[in-house]
């Protein structure tokens, strides 16, 4: 990766006292003058893990792995999945191998559906770190959804259908179990929920056929997570319309008037659909699956518990809590290696994934969730540039006149300089204007 920030800091850390060390493997990425370059690079043959997941399937799961050579030849593989337990490691698949350089290895397994690691294993090589995955079971996040449209809205919206070519979306008969609330009469907002209103106010009806004007970079409350609206565009869409206004923040308009509106009820959100099912085609419309299967993902993703369980390193741990802010705060994240770590935000709590290996979220002694942390960097695993070099670093009459540091302040001043010759100019400009004016 490119280490230029790094070379930054080292220079303002040590400013013109300090000696400079630059530590790698690797002598085709020089560092600047006034560092020692030292590598300690050896060029090996590397089989890693790129990719890892499990995939619930019935009673079953399917493990899949993929693997990569860096090397001038085939490499022979060692690949080994086993259970992990707290009375130790149970091995239920052992297969060998030999890992093609230039192309991955697709590899696949059924398994019986647990709520238990697996761990997989290469076999020893160069570089132990991409020789192991640990993969948590995915949380089951299914979004209970309660429809209350009258049968003909029903029909014409084809919502039952529309739910059911959904994954992981079970329809329930109250409305207080629901975290998605479809209904053509105002009713309480699913906490951290959403309900979807189906109306035309007013007395007057439109036709509306485009241009349509979509607020496609929203996301709903204002989260992390993918747009409401992202894949929409309405065209040939037929969309029947009240004459009437919207609460909240307009997410589609046809000219001045709303179609579809974002409000804010406590920790929940109401979506303003202005729209008259049986005057509009929206529902036979490829835009309608997609703009369903984006809402119940929304909701999906703000569900309380982790969104992933299986990330990789450097990434984002993330925990959705519905509670106090005091509450919030009690939550720390222990790693591998011990240590405990408090939360960044409130109702979407975050971490850094720093260390490989399994982490626990815990509030107390309580543990309330889990995190597998893969390592996954095909720049690190190729080890085939790999070499030995030990540079001094150059005088510091020479370093300080060609350092990054210095060629960024002589950037400076020479910007600095055109800045005020321009400045200079305007004046005269204006100086000259205003003298033939007179």
């Amino acid at each position: 990766h490119d280490p230029s920030a790094s070379w930054e800091l080292g220079l303002d850390l040590a400013a013109r006292t300090g000696e400079l060390i630059y530590v790698t493997d690797r002598e085709d990425l020089p560092p600047p003058p006034r560092y020692r370059h030292a590598a300690f690079g050896v060029p090996r043959a590397n089989v890693g893990i790129v990719s890892a997941r499990r995939v619930p399937r019935g009673d079953d799961e399917r493990v899949y792995v993929d693997l990569m050579a860096w090397a001038e030849s085939p490499q022979p593989c060692t690949v080994v999945l086993e259970v992990v337990t707290d009375a130790g490691e149970r091995e239920i698949v052992r297969k060998e191998v030999s890992v093609a350089p230039g192309r991955a290895l697709h590899l696949a397994w059924t398994v019986p559906a647990g709520r238990v690691p697996l761990r997989l294993r290469l076999s020893e090589d160069a570089l132990a770190l991409d020789n192991e995955a640990l993969l948590l079971p995915e949380p089951a996040r299914v979004v209970p959804v309660h429809v209350a449209l009258t049968e003909a809205d029903a029909a014409a919206l084809r919502i039952t259908h529309a739910l059911h070519a959904l994954p992981d979306v079970q329809i329930v008969e109250r409305s207080e179990a629901a975290r998605l609330r479809v209904a053509t009469r105002v009713g309480a907002v699913p906490p951290g929920g959403v309900e979807l209103l189906v109306h035309a106010p007013g007395e007057g009806r439109d036709d509306w056929i485009g241009p349509f004007l979509l607020e496609r970079t929203r996301v709903l409350g204002g989260d992390e997570g993918k747009p409401l609206l992202a894949g929409l565009s309405l065209e040939g869409v037929v969309w029947g319309a009240g004459r009437g206004a919207l609460r909240g923040l307009p997410l589609v308009l046809a000219g001045e008037q709303a179609l579809l509106s974002e409000e804010r009820v406590g920790t929940g959100i109401r979506l303003h659909a202005n729209l008259d099912p049986l005057r509009s085609n929206l529902a036979s419309s490829p835009d309608w699956p997609i703009f369903m299967a984006n809402l119940v993902e929304t909701i999906r993703g703000r569900m309380p518990g982790p969104p992933r369980r299986n990330v990789r390193l450097g990434a984002e741990l993330a925990f959705r809590f519905e509670g106090s802010p005091e509450a919030a705060a009690a939550h720390v994240l222990k790693g591998p290696a011990g240590g405990a770590r408090p939360a960044t935000g409130w109702r979407y709590l975050t971490w850094e994934a720093r260390r490989v290996g399994l982490h626990t979220l815990r509030v107390g002694e309580t543990v309330v969730a889990r995190y597998a942390v893969q390592f996954v960097d095909l720049e690190e695993s190729d080890l085939r540039e790999a070499s030995a070099l030990d540079a001094p670093a150059e005088e510091e009459a020479n370093a300080s006149a060609t350092s990054p540091s210095a060629r960024l302040a002589s950037r400076g001043a020479f910007e600095g300089r055109i800045l005020a010759l321009l400045l200079l100019l305007a004046v005269l400009a204006d100086w000259w204007v205003l003298g033939r004016k007179s």
